[in-house]
């Protein structure tokens, strides 16, 4: 097994880390859905590299932060599509519902999906609209996937990328 690992030649990955103390491979997606399973709005403060991406008076639906392939909030709602494990950056999404349209017709919503690149993510969720959290956040909870893990957040989290943190044996 050692001639093998000695002789085969290997990949360096990146990594993604967060200031809970826990590493993620590939994505996390925050955001839940209501009791009919449509998403739940909420509102969070996500900045990218100093970069406001969405800002805490704005609806969210998700937010994605990936760091390999590809990561769907909903069916058919792509937030990253090609996430490089290898290029040293974290691809982070937000879906913000957009509402168009004036009287008399009537307005339609769509989702609007941002993205950006970067070294590090900060996401401050701030409130659910119509819930009976308190202002302070020490009630709210968004439902979190972090490489599958189902957790919650509700305090700011920040993931960064380690650039060539690991690698694997490809032969």
């Amino acid at each position: 097994m050692a001639a093998a690992v000695r002789a085969g030649t290997s990949r360096r990955l990146d990594l993604l880390r967060h200031d809970g103390g826990s590493v993620t491979m590939h994505a996390a997606l925050l955001g839940g859905r209501s009791e009919n399973g449509l998403p739940a709005p909420w509102t969070a403060s996500v900045t990218v590299d100093d970069t406001v991406l969405c800002a805490p008076d704005e609806l969210l639906l998700a937010v994605g932060v990936t760091n390999a392939g590809r990561l769907d909030a909903l069916p058919g709602l792509a937030l990253t599509t090609q996430a490089d494990p290898t290029d040293g950056a974290l691809d982070v999404a937000v879906a913000v519902p957009v509402r168009h349209g004036r009287w008399p017709r009537k307005p339609r919503t769509e989702v609007e999906v941002r993205r950006l690149r970067g070294r590090a993510v900060a996401i401050t969720p701030v409130r659910l609209p119509g819930a009976e959290a308190e202002q302070n956040g020490s009630d709210l909870r968004i439902p979190t996937i972090d490489d599958g893990a189902a957790s919650t957040v509700n305090r700011k989290r920040t993931w960064w990328v380690e650039p060539g943190a690991w690698a694997v044996y490809t032969g």
